[in-house]
C-alpha cells in the first residue's frame, strides 16, 4: 500500500484513526477533545515507520503537544475521557488497551489493500464543487468554499477532512453541518460568557434534535460534536449555529490553542437535585450518568437536564458547568 493508498483510507470518516488524522491535521498545540491518545499514537508510529513523508502534512506544534503526552512514561486517558477529568473522575485504563494499539498497527498499516481503481477516485474539481454547494447551504449564496476558508479556516479544515474527497453534495452538506459544530465545541473554552451560553443554546437544541432520533446518537454527539445522519435540524438552529460560528471567528478563537488551566466544575445540590426531579432518576442513577455509564437513555437525559439547568444559574457557577458538559 501506497501512502496515497492511506491518505485515501484515513481520510474517511469511519476510519478507526479518521480522527486522529484530523486532530494531528490542525494547527497549534492545543490537544483536541474528541480523540484517543491510543489513536495518536497507532497513528503518529505507524506514519513514521511505513510512511514517514506523510508526517509533513501534520502540524508540528501539534505533533509535539501530543508527544509530550505520549513518551513521558506514564499512563495518560485519552479522547473524550479527558473531559470526563476534568470533573476529577476516577478513570481506570484497562490493559488491554496497549494490546489493541499494537492490534491496530498491524490491521492498518501491514494489511496490504490494492489501490482503488482510478474511476473510485474523486477528482479534486468535482469534491470543491460539492463543498461549493454546502458551504452555500450553510453560509449563503456568496460563500463558496474558498471564502469560508478565508472566514473560518478551522471550518473548512474541518469539513474537507469530513468530506474526505466526496463528490456527493448530501455528503458534502453533512460534512459541514458536522464541521460547524465541531468548531463550536471547539470553541467553549475560549469564548466570553455571554458567547458560551448562546452556543451552548444552540448546542443544547441541537442534542435535543438528536435525543428525538435516539438516545445513542444523543450520548454520541455529546462524546463527538458530530451528528447522525438521521438527525434533522430545525432551520432556526441551523441558522443559529451559523450566526455564531460567524461570530465567533471574527473573533479569532478557534484558532485560540494557547494552553490553560484544566477546566472542572463543581455541581451544586441543588442542580443535581433539579436535575433528578426532571429526569425522574435516582441520585445514584443520576451521578452514574454524570460519570458516563449506564443506559444511554439516561445518559442522554441527565445531561439535556444539567444543560438547561447550568443555562439558568447565573454567574460563574454555572458557566463553569457550561464549559466541561
Amino acid at each position: 500500500m501506497t501512502g496515497d493508498d492511506f491518505v485515501r483510507l484515513v481520510t474517511v470518516p469511519g476510519h478507526p484513526l479518521h480522527k486522529a488524522w484530523i486532530e494531528l491535521s490542525r494547527r497549534g498545540y492545543r490537544r483536541g477533545w474528541f480523540v484517543r491518545t491510543d489513536d495518536i499514537r497507532t497513528l503518529l508510529e505507524g506514519i513514521r515507520q511505513d510512511y514517514p513523508d506523510l508526517e509533513a502534512r501534520f502540524d508540528p506544534q501539534r505533533i509535539g503537544a501530543w508527544e509530550a503526552r505520549l513518551y513521558p512514561g506514564s499512563l495518560d486517558r485519552g479522547g473524550f475521557q479527558d473531559v470526563l477529568s476534568q470533573r476529577n473522575l476516577g478513570i481506570i485504563l484497562a490493559i488491554g488497551a496497549l494490546r489493541m494499539a499494537f492490534m491496530y498497527r498491524h490491521l492498518l498499516f501491514d494489511h496490504q489493500e490494492p489501490p482503488p481503481p482510478p474511476a473510485a477516485v474523486a477528482t479534486p474539481d468535482a469534491n470543491v464543487i460539492a463543498l461549493d454547494g454546502a458551504a452555500r447551504h450553510w453560509f449563503g449564496p456568496q460563500a463558496d468554499f474558498a471564502a469560508l476558508g478565508r472566514l473560518a479556516p478551522e471550518i473548512g479544515r474541518l469539513a474537507a477532512a469530513n468530506a474526505a474527497g466526496t463528490t456527493d453534495p448530501a455528503a458534502a452538506d453533512t460534512a459541514m453541518r458536522d464541521a460547524v459544530f465541531e468548531a463550536l465545541a471547539i470553541a467553549v473554552p475560549h469564548i466570553d460568557p455571554m458567547r458560551l451560553r448562546a452556543v451552548q443554546r444552540v448546542r443544547a437544541e441541537a442534542l435535543d434534535a438528536a435525543a428525538k432520533v435516539d438516545p445513542a446518537a444523543c450520548v454520541d454527539f455529546l462524546k463527538r460534536a458530530m451528528l447522525d445522519n438521521a438527525i434533522t435540524l430545525p432551520d432556526p438552529v441551523k441558522i443559529a449555529a451559523v450566526e455564531q460560528v460567524r461570530a465567533i471567528a471574527g473573533t479569532g478563537l478557534f484558532g485560540n490553542d494557547a494552553h490553560g488551566e484544566p477546566l472542572n466544575a463543581a455541581i451544586p445540590g441543588a442542580v443535581i437535585g433539579a436535575v433528578m426531579a426532571k429526569t425522574g432518576l435516582s441520585e445514584k442513577a443520576v451521578g452514574a450518568a454524570l460519570h458516563h455509564s449506564g443506559p444511554d437513555s439516561a445518559q442522554c437525559a441527565v445531561h439535556r437536564a444539567l444543560i438547561r439547568q447550568a443555562l439558568h444559574l447565573a454567574g460563574p457557577a454555572g458557566d463553569a458547568i457550561l464549559r466541561v458538559e
